[in-house]
């Protein structure tokens, strides 16, 4: 089953991402407290102001004309992203829906930290790198000219590292040009002829950093189907709506897949097993927990196993490429360094 979501009213635009969580969240933890719908969303415009006032002040007059809270969530377009519609929906099927909706945007932001760590934790020792090459190339493009004339004024064979920086300063920003045209060309060829699941699965498989990804989207999608398991939402809807609320193209695949196998009467840990979207080792967790009663327990296990690998891969690249990158760095400088004063070394020995 898939949800169906109404075009944007005029009188809710889009929210970002953030606006429209702290809407979802002051819904659910008036609702989750049994606290005044509408004076406490009115209260919370005040308090709030800005764009997520009207859509709150919106809220509170539809309770006040006696519409139920499911209803006004349900046939009503706030402005949400799709993903948080997603989750709305979800917490409707529950029947709780503030303690549902609660905890599944609280799982939603936990696993937007772990990327962000993720990213932080690989992205400085590649951004210094970047720059260092960038910077190489610009040196040698200033410099090729000068060599080149000492090449061909003395006529004195070049250091092989003031060769590389005259054939670096003459061809290097074709190459890079170049490179980047064709990845580009390749990555928008597969993007567009495979589609975003497959996309999805070729960077899961880049060494080193493709695993990250891949396993912190799986520790996402197993809490968020915990959650719905333990609200008692049915497991073929519950991996449905996991699906449609993942940004994991390869992954919404899965679950989609995984709900029409549990209709068909599958064991779900064995389908996880045959399936090569997900990592095996979830399986056998995940038929314990079938086998057991213990679903959510068992899709919670898979998660924090996921989470655990994240960490340590991470804590792994942030031990193990800073010194890689500081030592490519210093090879291009002492290069760099090299291959402009040995061609004038050279020249001074010969004028003696």
């Amino acid at each position: 089953m898939s949800a169906s979501y109404p075009s944007v009213h005029p009188h809710h635009p889009r929210l970002s991402d953030k606006d429209a969580e702290k809407l979802a969240v002051y819904v659910a933890e008036l609702s989750a407290a049994g606290l005044p719908l509408p004076a406490g969303l009115r209260a919370a415009a005040s308090e709030v102001g800005g764009r997520l006032a009207t859509p709150l002040n919106s809220m509170a007059d539809a309770l006040d004309r006696g519409e139920p809270l499911e209803q006004v969530l349900q046939k009503r377009n706030w402005g949400f992203p799709q993903y948080l519609d997603v989750l709305v929906y979800a917490a409707l099927q529950t029947g709780r829906i503030g303690e549902a909706l609660l905890d599944l945007i609280q799982h939603r932001r936990a696993a937007r930290r772990q990327r962000e760590e993720v990213a932080l934790a690989i992205a400085y020792p590649i951004l210094l790198l970047a720059l260092t090459l960038l910077l190489y190339v610009a040196m040698a493009v200033f410099l090729a000219p000068v060599l080149r004339t000492l090449l061909t004024d003395f006529s004195f064979t070049l250091p092989v590292a003031s060769s590389w920086l005259v054939f670096v300063g003459e061809w290097g920003p074709t190459v890079i040009v170049v490179s980047l045209v064709l990845f580009t060309i390749t990555a928008l060829t597969i993007r567009l002829a495979f589609g975003a699941a497959v996309w999805r699965r070729l960077i899961g498989a880049l060494p080193l950093i493709g695993g990250l990804w891949l396993w912190s989207a799986v520790a996402e999608m197993f809490r968020l189907a915990a959650t719905l398991v333990r609200h008692r939402v049915p497991l073929p809807e519950a991996l449905r709506l996991t699906g449609a609320s993942l940004r994991d193209a390869n992954l919404a695949l899965a679950c989609h897949e995984l709900a029409a196998g549990v209709e068909e009467g599958g064991d779900l840990g064995s389908l996880i097993v045959m399936s090569s979207r997900i990592p095996v080792s979830a399986g056998p967790i995940v038929r314990w927990g079938s086998r057991t009663g213990k679903l959510d327990e068992a899709f919670l296990c898979v998660a924090e196993m996921f989470e655990g690998r994240v960490k340590l891969r991470a804590a792994l690249l942030k031990s193990v490429l800073p010194p890689f990158v500081f030592i490519a760095v210093a090879t291009l400088a002492l290069a760099l360094f090299i291959g402009f004063f040995g061609p004038v070394v050279l020249m001074l020995q010969n004028l003696v």
